[in-house]
């Protein structure tokens, strides 16, 4: 469905940390499919891989300094999150359970 000149932006494999045999790896990496270049040169498509961690290992600046413009966004307005869920301190054990269902959409609040 991706037109010529489109990108297309893969990030969310934490779940490959998390699969605990080869076969939960194998399946994480068969669920994204198996892409040749030709498939994108050719049709003047291109595939971007994003790993947040690695970025933040080898380069924490641009982290930091992304993070301040989202924070800046935010305090304007400009940018307003989804909120998928709020929980009090005490229910901490119950929002994580629900973070590592992967069933949550948006941002996750806990309030102190």
């Amino acid at each position: 469905m991706l037109n010529a000149g489109g990108r297309i932006i893969c990030f969310g494999v934490s779940s490959m940390n998390q699969a605990k045999s080869i076969w939960g790896k194998l399946r994480v990496l068969v669920q994204f499919g198996i892409y040749h270049p030709l498939q994108f040169l050719s049709q003047a498509k291109g595939m971007i891989g994003v790993n947040m961690l690695k970025i933040g290992d080898d380069h924490p600046e641009k982290v930091s300094r992304a993070m301040q413009k989202v924070i800046a966004l935010t305090e304007e307005g400009i940018l307003q999150p989804f909120v998928g869920g709020e929980y009090s301190v005490n229910q901490l054990a119950e929002a994580h359970e629900f973070l590592e269902s992967r069933k949550s959409i948006g941002k996750i609040v806990v309030k102190w």
